[in-house]
């Protein structure tokens, strides 16, 4: 696994990816979901820019973390199907193919951890989804706050 990721990590670079590290400090990013009504409404134009960035940047980061969630599960889908080839005609035809798999991670321990690390990486596949795109919609969000506090240049003071 750690050879896949290193394969993984020495692409993005390849790619010129920025270094994958969250945009910012844990308090300063939690703070943009937690601002209230007024707060947002008294922004500048420029203060509603740059936090649209760091939104956007933020989503970013949890879409990669995700790209790397998929990749472990899919490294444990080719794993467990190499694992089981042989163990898994023993059992019924009707048996339902995950109830094959789990019974034989009861005899294996590879594939009983590699399985628990799908599990896992699915989890968290799942519960990042839902944030990176609601991250990037309230990046939006703020874009459109910053348009609507534009001024042209004669009007600022």
């Amino acid at each position: 696994m750690e050879k896949v990721i290193q394969a993984l990590n020495d692409y993005e670079n390849k790619i010129a990816l920025p270094p994958h590290i969250p945009p910012g400090e844990e308090d300063e990013l939690q703070g943009y979901f937690i601002l209230d009504r007024r707060s947002i409404e008294t922004m500048s134009s420029s203060q509603a820019a740059a936090t649209a960035v760091r939104l956007s940047s933020y989503a970013f980061y949890l879409q990669r973390e995700i790209n790397r969630e998929e990749a472990r599960v899919t490294w444990c889908d080719e794993q467990l199907t190499d694992a089981v080839a042989q163990p898994i005609k023993q059992y019924d035809q009707y048996t339902k193919h995950e109830v094959k798999i789990s019974l034989i991670a009861k005899e294996n321990t590879y594939v009983a951890n590699v399985l628990k690390l799908k599990r896992y990486a699915g989890q968290r596949v799942k519960r990042l989804s839902f944030l990176a795109t609601s991250t990037k919609h309230l990046s939006e969000s703020f874009l459109a706050v910053q348009r609507a506090n534009w001024k042209p240049n004669y009007e600022r003071e």
